[in-house]
């Protein structure tokens, strides 16, 4: 006899792999918290500065995807950033404190705060710097990779600073860029420098500065 054909399968949706991407990019978004100062720090603006950038890559389609209200907070996150920067005029330059550390990210340029060394004015000289209201109590410097170039007197005159990383590979460094800091004791700089360029008295007046390490490159 013929045996009865058996039903069929119910059929899966097919899945939008589109939708399911940009509901894990939401969920990182939102894993920042609710955009606010008090929660701004060398962590939430780094990762802000990372999704930013790479919502920027998404096409249309998956732009709408994206749940509004974490569109929203990456917005308002990216404003936090944004108000934190100190780069040349066109440079995506940014900074956070977390502590005593004192973190300096994105691409391009940190500013100059002066043409020239003037001993006779001293912290004057850096009083328009972004981050200056912190120069007194940061001890730690940190540089990022994709900051091309450290200002002049970018971190002079920073009495408590001990410890120094710049993390690119080629990021030079402005005329007194770590004028006087008479603690700074350590400056890590990393391998394969080239078309790295160390300006005049970079780190001068570091009296507890004993040697530098250059890298090849």
């Amino acid at each position: 006899p013929t045996q009865p054909a058996k039903p069929s399968e119910p059929t899966q949706p097919a899945v939008d792999s589109a939708s399911q991407q940009m509901k894990q990019f939401a969920q990182r978004i939102n894993s920042l918290g609710t955009p606010a100062a008090s929660r701004y720090n060398a962590n939430t603006a780094e990762q802000t500065f990372a999704l930013y950038n790479e919502y920027q890559t998404l096409s249309a389609e998956k732009k709408n995807k994206l749940d509004n209200s974490a569109k929203q907070s990456l917005i308002n996150w990216y404003k936090l950033v944004q108000i934190h920067c100190c780069g040349e005029k066109g440079d995506s330059v940014y900074y956070a404190v977390s502590g005593r550390t004192l973190t300096i990210f994105g691409k391009g340029r940190i500013a100059n705060c002066f043409k020239k060394i003037d001993e006779a004015k001293g912290t004057k000289q850096v009083k328009r710097r972004a981050y200056n209201k912190y120069s007194s109590s940061i001890q730690n410097v940190i540089v990022r990779e994709g900051i091309s170039y450290i200002g002049n007197g970018a971190f002079a005159y920073m009495g408590k600073l001990k410890k120094v990383e710049v993390q690119g590979t080629g990021t030079s460094f402005g005329i007194g860029a770590f004028f006087k800091n008479g603690k700074l004791s350590k400056v890590i700089l990393k391998d394969g420098g080239k078309g790295r360029t160390i300006a005049f008295a970079a780190f001068a007046k570091c009296t507890a500065l004993k040697s530098i390490r250059i890298p090849n490159g």
